[in-house]
């Protein structure tokens, strides 16, 4: 029988969580167990990252050595304790688990009330059902945020006075009142002011296009994770020769755009050749 190489990721932030059975060692523990009990995988390596939940799996440095043991095949199963120590919203636990299932990566997670394994379909379909009710979740916060915001807004348009339960402070409106003008407007000022003057943007942009035509000729969403995936998986790295993460990526498509706002967010995942077309990026080509 083929032995799969199973690495373990390890996530720890703070003390409290020590308390809550979450620490380093527990975590480590809880893993190796799960994986010697099986006799079809194999002990690959124990990554651990400290640090917040609010980072990115790909942006921490476990977390960008485990994007490439994944990408040259040495593993091929990812052990968690819990989904957040690794992920951070549903969004990212469906996208990440299904990229790595279609290429034959499996991902386990041993603390939903019963172990979840992605490589058979009740593990895919159990994943499914509790990454969705996190959505739930998250989507009922958000509606008492904005009723919580419209009901703040109604009184201030009255006229009445609304104090914070967090700073005890009064409010007389909303936003930063330290803001001299439209956040957003300024931001996107300071952007077009970019130029694209990076020459090792300019060599790399051929490869980059051609990743994004792949990953959609694919039919593969081209997401801030997909195309650093794919790009680490053809051995490319960024100037610094790391691995590319998102934030990265974002970086380096904002400086090849040329300032350019509807290019640098959502229009080059679903069209990659009317990106080729738009003239910031012909004067590099």
């Amino acid at each position: 029988m083929t032995e799969l190489v199973a690495d373990i990721y390890v996530r720890v932030s703070t003390e409290d969580q020590a308390k809550n059975g979450v620490s380093k060692d527990d975590q480590i523990a809880r893993g190796k167990a799960a994986v010697m009990n099986r006799a079809d995988l194999k002990l690959g390596k124990i990554i651990v990252d400290e640090c917040s939940s609010k980072t990115p799996l790909y942006k921490r440095r476990g977390g960008s050595l485990l994007q490439e043991r994944l990408a040259s095949g040495k593993t091929k199963m990812v052990v968690v304790t819990k989904m957040d120590r690794a992920f951070r919203t549903t969004t990212e636990i469906i996208e990440t688990v299904t990229r790595w299932g279609d290429e034959g990566i499996s991902f386990t997670c041993l603390d939903q009330g019963f172990p979840i394994d992605t490589s058979n379909s009740m593990g895919r379909f159990l994943l499914t059902i509790f990454a969705g009710m996190a959505q739930f979740e998250r989507d009922q916060i958000a509606e008492r945020t904005k009723a919580g915001l419209d009901h703040i807004k109604e009184k201030l348009a009255n006229g009445e006075e609304h104090v914070s339960k967090r700073s005890g402070r009064i409010v007389t409106r909303l936003g930063n009142p330290n803001s001299k003008g439209d956040t957003q407007s300024m931001k996107e000022a300071r952007f077009r002011r970019t130029t694209v003057t990076d020459e090792f943007a300019v060599e790399k942009l051929p490869i980059f296009m051609e990743v994004i035509r792949d990953l959609h000729l694919r039919g593969t969403k081209a997401t801030y994770d997909n195309v650093c995936h794919e790009l680490n998986k053809r051995g490319q790295r960024t100037r610094q020769g790391y691995a590319w993460n998102p934030a990265s990526w974002m970086r380096m498509w904002q400086r090849i755009c040329g300032g350019r706002m509807e290019l640098a967010t959502d229009r080059y995942r679903t069209d990659p050749e009317w990106c080729l077309a738009q003239p910031a990026l012909a004067d590099v080509k």
